[in-house]
């Protein structure tokens, strides 16, 4: 366990005594949270075992909201408040979301300009990271008005590991999203529903994908798709 880990594990175990209150800020990330974990379940494209968790930036400071989510006939998962350098500020941590505290504040940290990050299990997505094969931009414009480029795999490492992550994310400075090598995907965005509508996305784009193989192989979009889609859409 890292340093990061070891203080908030700290801080989540004295909160269970004297746990503070959630304030409106951490009640709207914790609604925030479950509503993409439900659009994602609703969607299909979580694993059987509903593995799912989120990031929200707090605005203008060094903390962020971490959280999973529970079906709509439950009541909403907890979600605990964290500094980048691992302090605990307010709410409830889920015990098996410590692990994530450092590949998330990498996230924010890299991607400044950005608020929310999703990590899941969804299968075609995770085939792609066990084979460690990039997933080509050949389907989807959702994906195409993100990127033009592969979406890029990490080496694996142990779990959650963050000095790959933030090479990854330095080499690919555009990617929307990486694949942690034998594991899953990581993605980022504006806020939490671009982030869920891309991952939708991304996982039917990489279960078509699987299929092509049978004829030959994916082919990607060809030079300037992208630009011609951004003209077109207005962007």
């Amino acid at each position: 366990m890292s340093n990061i880990q070891a203080l908030s594990a700290a801080a989540a175990a004295a909160s269970e005594s004297s746990r503070k209150e959630l304030s409106l800020f951490a009640h709207k990330a914790r609604a925030d949270i479950n509503a993409a974990g439900r659009r994602l379940l609703d969607a299909g494209v979580l694993s059987p075992g509903r593995s799912f968790n989120a990031a929200v930036r707090v605005p203008g400071e060094d903390k962020f909201a971490l959280g999973g989510f529970t079906p709509p006939d439950e009541e909403p998962a907890p979600v605990a408040i964290v500094g980048f350098d691992g302090k605990y500020y307010e709410g409830k941590f889920k015990d098996s979301h410590l692990e994530l505290l450092e590949v998330y504040t990498a996230i924010l940290v890299e991607r400044p300009h950005l608020n929310a990050a999703i990590h899941t299990h969804s299968h075609h997505i995770e085939a792609f990271a066990i084979a460690h094969r990039p997933i080509p931009i050949a389907y989807s414009s959702v994906l195409l008005a993100a990127t033009d480029e592969p979406i890029p795999v990490t080496p694996w490492e142990p779990r959650y590991s963050a000095e790959p992550f933030k090479h990854a994310m330095r080499i690919n400075p555009t990617a929307p999203a990486i694949l942690v090598g034998n594991h899953g995907p990581f993605a980022w965005g504006d806020d939490l529903n671009e982030v869920a509508g891309f991952i939708i996305a991304l996982e039917e784009a990489a279960r078509v994908i699987w299929k092509a193989e049978i004829l030959g192989g994916a082919k990607p979009f060809p030079p300037g798709a992208r630009a011609a889609l951004r003209a077109a859409s207005g962007s």
